[in-house]
């Protein structure tokens, strides 16, 4: 029998082992660059009609991609999926079109949870930056520019009123500095790393990132985490709050950000932060809303990942010290991840669904000494099962200061001598 064919966003990734993966050339899907993913009929529930979604299965693991847009009665639903795509996009949170299931629900057990896909890989890992937001617009649309150059695959910046050293040095806003970014790129996907709620609120914060994410044509990934301690906890005059206050915040926090961004209109009472008929319209470019990347290795934090997150955050060590001993490092996230996948399994979560996103810089390791030293370091963790690496774009004078020519090299050279 012919094989469906269908067209998902380039960004994604096929849980399929049955499933080929065609990378065209001169051609544009309406959402992004493109890839054909040929499904053999009969290799397990596939279903679509070059709308713009695949749906494989492997076992217990679905992945469902962006933008899907189906006719309510679509004859190409399968029996797999009880015959109904409305049916099946409703329960993922999905608008199917008129007539369709109501636009959230229950995932199914196992199954990728909402806001899972967009930014995800073919690969097995991915090489990205992130920029402080300290650059006067004049060079830091040359600086953006060149990101995308070097192939990153994300651009993030931190979202701090300020940053430790950086204190009392040039310091710009992180939203105003990824709204310039996305208009002078086109395929680089940006981010925050990582908003909190030291100084924001869902309800302002969904509406800058549903602005962003329109700006951005979708290529918008929003990392959020409880924040720390120092001058961002205390600048807009409340006392610091102790870790547990942080962790309570979080969790109302990302789960109404989460509300706001997949609702046209939200009205939810919480200790901490509440909203009235706050409006989300239009909605997401990306559905069902803007991804996020979840920062925490506390028991919460994980939870907090595996309901909400496309992916996890790590740096390593959250309460050692910057000068721990190196070799040690991987077998801290190794010991995080395996809570990670604890917290999954609790959760009715397939792990490997979930991106696991390493942030380099804040521990002893010394990675980008050398392209061979990067290779070395980035295969142990590629090992451990982290998908994305973060580095840190190079700051003269400051903890990030690094070489050049080796930075670029790593960008160009580093996941290929990986294979």
């Amino acid at each position: 029998m012919n094989p469906i064919v269908m067209r998902p966003s380039i960004n994604q990734r096929v849980a399929n082992t049955s499933c080929s993966v065609r990378r065209p050339s001169g051609r544009v899907h309406p959402d992004g660059p493109t890839a054909e993913v040929v499904l053999p009929m009969g290799s397990g529930p596939a279903v679509g009609s070059g709308s713009g979604i695949a749906v494989c299965s492997a076992e217990v693991s679905m992945v469902v991609y962006e933008s899907l847009r189906w006719p309510a009665g679509s004859p190409s639903a399968p029996a797999a999926l009880g015959g109904s795509v409305p049916a099946f996009c409703g329960a993922w949170g999905i608008d199917a079109g008129p007539g369709a299931a109501p636009r959230r629900g229950p995932r199914p057990s196992g199954g990728t949870p909402i806001g899972v896909g967009p930014g995800a890989s073919f690969t097995g890992m991915r090489l990205s930056t992130v920029i402080l937001p300290i650059y006067e617009w004049d060079e830091g649309r040359v600086v953006w520019r060149h990101a995308e150059e070097l192939g990153f695959h994300t651009g993030y910046t931190y979202d701090h009123l300020t940053w430790q050293s950086f204190r009392d040095r040039p310091w710009f806003a992180a939203l105003p500095t990824l709204t310039a970014a996305a208009t002078v790129t086109s395929r680089l996907r940006i981010g925050t790393l990582v908003a909190s709620p030291n100084f924001r609120h869902p309800v302002t914060l969904a509406k800058e990132l549903l602005s962003l994410d329109h700006i951005s044509n979708g290529r918008l990934t929003a990392g959020v985490g409880a924040g720390g301690t120092g001058f961002d906890a205390t600048a807009l005059g409340q006392a610091q709050w102790t870790p547990r206050e942080r962790a309570d915040r979080l969790d109302e926090f990302v789960g109404l950000l989460d509300r706001l961004l997949s609702h046209r209109a939200t009205t939810a009472t919480g200790a901490h932060y509440s909203a009235v008929e706050a409006r989300t319209i239009p909605a997401c470019v990306q559905q069902p809303r803007v991804p996020f990347l979840v920062a925490g290795t506390g028991t919460r934090g994980l939870r907090l990942a595996a309901e909400f997150g496309r992916g996890w955050v790590t740096y390593g060590d959250p309460t050692g010290p910057a000068d721990g001993p190196e070799a040690g490092a991987p077998a801290i996230v190794s010991a995080q991840m395996e809570r990670l996948e604890a917290a999954c399994a609790a959760a009715g979560r397939a792990y490997e669904s979930m991106d696991k996103v390493l942030l380099q810089g804040l521990t002893s390791e010394r990675p980008l000494e050398s392209l061979d030293a990067f290779v070395d370091w980035a295969g142990t963790y590629r090992d451990l099962g982290v998908t994305e690496i973060v580095v840190h774009w190079p700051v003269p004078d400051s903890v990030f200061a690094s070489t050049v020519d080796v930075f670029e090299r790593i960008a160009t050279e580093g996941m290929a001598q990986l294979g």
